[in-house]
């Protein structure tokens, strides 16, 4: 599996500054990818197949019939200073139907993950920063078992399962400041609570890559960017 280079999570000048944000605009858009020349391969399963199953499709590039792009991640670089970042909301991680929901989440650093187990097998939730630094491994025996744990430190972590289940593998991007947004469905985004201003704003794809654009937010303006060139 080719893994897309992450652009650095701590890239502010300086530690962000939380406030409240007066006349403020937003940011839409879409993330849109080529299909790849070959098809990715399902996943075969060697282990717990009463529970997994036989096959798990790939969700390394999860495309709309349009081209739209699912499980992107969006954010604003170097960003000094904004709104306030949500330190009492707890994200969710589930190990379920032997893979992980979601695929991809994004965070601040000082916000919690819930880890928890849906499955009536051993799981083990390891995050490494960076391909290298653990940054927790959560051992998950007992189904509906939750374990929390708090983001302390920023950058891209590639998650997967210690307990023999070798295709589960998701992603977890983690920022120093609230602005950032993983596309849905649709391969849409929305960042909202802008300072007026201009950005470079990047999406990262775990397979495609990255692209980064320059856009300037108005006061009570929302411009939209589509970003359709992702490059390793």
């Amino acid at each position: 599996m080719a893994i897309a280079p992450a652009p650095a999570a701590t890239d502010s000048p300086a530690a962000y500054v939380e406030g409240t944000v007066s006349g403020g605009g937003a940011l839409t858009g879409t993330v849109r990818g080529a299909a790849p020349a070959v098809p990715y391969n399902d996943a075969i399963i060697n282990k717990d197949r009463s529970v997994c199953g036989d096959r798990k499709p790939s969700e390394a590039l999860v495309r709309a019939a349009d081209g739209a792009l699912k499980n992107a991640v969006v954010f604003i670089q170097a960003i000094a200073g904004g709104k306030a970042i949500d330190r009492s909301a707890t994200l969710k991680l589930d190990n379920y139907a032997c893979g992980f929901s979601p695929h991809v989440l994004a965070i601040a650093v000082g916000q919690r993950i819930e880890i928890s187990n849906s499955d009536p097998v051993l799981h083990n939730t390891h995050a490494y920063l960076d391909g290298t630094q653990t940054i927790f491994n959560v051992a998950l025996p007992v189904q509906n078992q939750r374990v929390a744990k708090t983001i302390r430190k920023p950058g891209l972590m590639h998650v997967q399962c210690d307990a023999g289940h070798r295709w589960m593998v998701s992603w977890i991007y983690a920022f120093e400041h609230p602005y950032f947004a993983v596309t849905d469905d649709k391969g849409s985004f929305g960042i909202d609570q802008v300072p007026p201003g201009t950005y470079k704003v990047t999406a990262w794809q775990e397979e495609l890559g990255t692209e980064t654009q320059e856009v300037t937010i108005a006061a009570g303006q929302a411009p939209s960017l589509t970003f359709e060139h992702l490059a390793k």
